[in-house]
């Protein structure tokens, strides 16, 4: 069973969850493109009006047409800077009043991208995606706790965050920050350190422990993907052996009268 679990957990791990992002219709994904061209025309032109302004400032002093070109450039740079960052915003606007729809083809996206993924999890055994199944419950309970063991549960990660803020501002705030940082482990600032490290500490377990719960959310989709999988299969042999599907149906509704009359 080993190898064939190894291909099992192998295989789920290249598997991700469909996200409604990803579905863009033409008009958004033109949007995308000319946001992008923009965005590069408006690079392309800063940097020749600040080439322009060197020459200017280094080299010597530079013709009026050229003087204007660059004031020009930089117009250009920020006008198209601007729309670029406005465009996509503005298809979405658009696209609001779409919402049932875009809805529906979201879930049939979802369930179009679940089923491509169960579909090679048929092949293997039910022993084997049974104790996969398993081990992912296992996975998931030992990360909620670690995170449990450290954070709390809940909303414990989000008071981390709310403390160390707290005491940031309490302490000064970025000035105080700053001027703990360019002082270092020094005489007189051996206090403001030692904050600003257990501050530096607490602030990398919640990073860890957001990156954990991430693991833990893709554990939870492959479990998924196997508990469909064994569903699909049980369906499927139910459908090739119809009568012991009716043999098992006629046991149901045979132990529900006896319960009954009883």
């Amino acid at each position: 069973m080993q190898p064939e679990l190894d291909k099992i957990l192998r295989y789920l791990g290249n598997c991700e969850p469909f996200y409604p992002g990803s579905i863009r219709n033409k008009l958004e994904r033109s949007a995308k493109r000319v946001s992008r061209a923009l965005l590069w025309i408006g690079g392309a032109c800063f940097l020749a009006a600040l080439l322009l302004t060197g020459w200017n400032k280094f080299i010597g002093p530079v013709p009026d047409f050229l003087r204007l070109a660059a004031i020009l450039l930089l117009l250009a740079s920020v006008i198209c800077t601007l729309f670029s960052f406005v465009i996509e915003p503005t298809v979405f606007l658009l696209r609001i009043r779409r919402w049932k729809e875009d809805a529906r083809d979201a879930t049939l996206h979802e369930l179009a991208t679940d089923h491509r993924h169960i579909t090679p999890l048929l092949g293997y055994g039910e022993d084997a995606l049974q104790f996969a199944k398993h081990w992912l419950l296992t996975k998931i309970g030992r990360i909620d706790g670690r995170i449990t063991q450290f954070f709390g549960k809940e909303t414990a990660l989000f008071s981390q965050f709310g403390i160390a803020y707290a005491i940031l501002k309490e302490g000064g705030g970025l000035p105080w920050l700053s001027s703990t940082v360019a002082h270092g482990l020094v005489e007189g600032n051996y206090v403001n350190t030692a904050i600003l490290w257990a501050l530096a500490f607490v602030f990398g377990l919640s990073l860890g422990a957001i990156w954990l719960r991430a693991v833990q959310g893709l554990s939870k989709y492959q479990l998924e993907l196997v508990d469909l999988a064994l569903k699909q299969k049980q369906l499927l042999a139910a459908r090739q052996d119809p009568r012991e599907g009716l043999a098992k149906r006629s046991r149901h509704a045979r132990w529900q009268s006896h319960r009954f009359y009883r």
